[in-house]
């Protein structure tokens, strides 16, 4: 399909985003590859002056078949273009419309099914996770046209599996766990029972970059971390303001989104369900211990488990892949 033809799908809270870059604690110029498109790489070399020969000399020249990426520097793998203020020097002397591709988009992920391009903001940055759990509904898309035409059936079965179980979580005359058991039933799915000691232990068996996360995951092998969750939604319950239920449902419908149209590659819709519902489990499950440990952590401790989850696991396709074979031996 022509790429002019797509249409742009988004979640409605996309266009409240904006980077606040030299304010964020997490940026994404340290510690991560920053590759650089072809179309970049062209307009840096054309670049005169001082900053025409940094950039020069901070591009990789190495001779491998490897993307050119900037050198990064220093222990912490900071950008070299990255000021003493956390702020971009391409930005401050050439504009936005200089950085290579990957700066532009980031934390934006694009995924494809029929038609649409599906857009979506990645829960690895900080803010773009405040954002997503500020979120009073599950997640509302803009820029549907509802038109199958052209579409094979597999992209509309798996479009319409996944309207179904928005449809569901919308369906606020029901308790959540009853819109739950009715997404997995009517799915064929029995609603798992999560042992968290359990998957505190896999996680940790898996690449990790953060001893922070190591910590986190610690928590999860807590005793009171069993029943932490339910004392959420309890306490919920004699509430005017149930914000547990709806972090649980940004969770969940933020996953649903990133997650499943890659079920069109390997086919394992029921599964990436889970990954879903895992994921948000050991999230709410993070919070729950933060809430247990400090009342007034408030929302900014599940932000920063989400930036974390996402960032050790969402961004190595190696950990999701292990997630799931783990999530289909076990429950199928």
């Amino acid at each position: 399909m022509e790429k002019n033809t797509l249409h742009v799908i988004m979640p409605d809270y996309m266009t409240g985003f904006q980077c606040i870059a030299g304010k964020c604690r997490h940026s994404c110029c340290i510690g991560w590859e920053i590759d650089i498109d072809e179309e970049a790489l062209r307009r840096y070399m054309s670049v005169s002056g001082q900053l025409g020969e940094k950039l020069r000399a901070k591009i990789s020249a190495d001779g491998t078949d490897d993307a050119p990426h900037f050198l990064l520097e220093g222990e912490d793998e900071r950008c070299p273009f990255l000021n003493e203020q956390n702020l971009c020097e391409l930005i401050l002397n050439l504009g936005e419309d200089s950085l290579c591709q990957i700066c532009r988009d980031h934390p934006r992920f694009r995924n494809y099914i029929g038609d649409r391009e599906e857009i979506g903001l990645g829960l690895c940055c900080e803010e773009a996770a405040r954002l997503i759990l500020r979120q009073t509904h599950p997640m509302r898309l803009t820029g549907d046209p509802a038109d199958f035409s052209g579409w094979t059936p597999e992209d509309v079965d798996l479009y319409q599996f996944r309207s179904r179980i928005f449809a569901r979580l919308e369906d606020t005359a029901l308790p959540l766990s009853e819109r739950l058991n009715a997404i997995f039933q009517e799915n064929g799915l029995p609603l798992p029972q999560i042992d968290m000691s359990r998957w505190s232990a896999f996680l940790t068996e898996l690449e990790r970059l953060d001893p922070a996360w190591d910590r986190e995951l610690a928590r999860l092998a807590e005793e009171r971390v069993s029943c932490g969750i339910s004392c959420l939604f309890a306490l919920d319950a004699a509430s005017s303001d149930p914000k547990s239920e709806g972090f649980f449902l940004a969770l969940f419908s933020y996953f649903l989104y990133r997650h499943l149209p890659a079920a069109l590659e390997d086919g394992q819709r029921e599964v990436r369900v889970l990954f879903a519902y895992i994921a948000t489990q050991i999230l709410m499950s993070l919070y729950a211990s933060h809430l247990m440990e400090d009342p007034e952590t408030g929302e900014d401790a599940l932000i920063e488990c989400a930036r974390m989850f996402s960032s050790e696991i969402e961004y190595s396709d190696e950990n999701v892949t292990r997630i799931l074979l783990e999530i289909e031996r076990v429950y199928f």
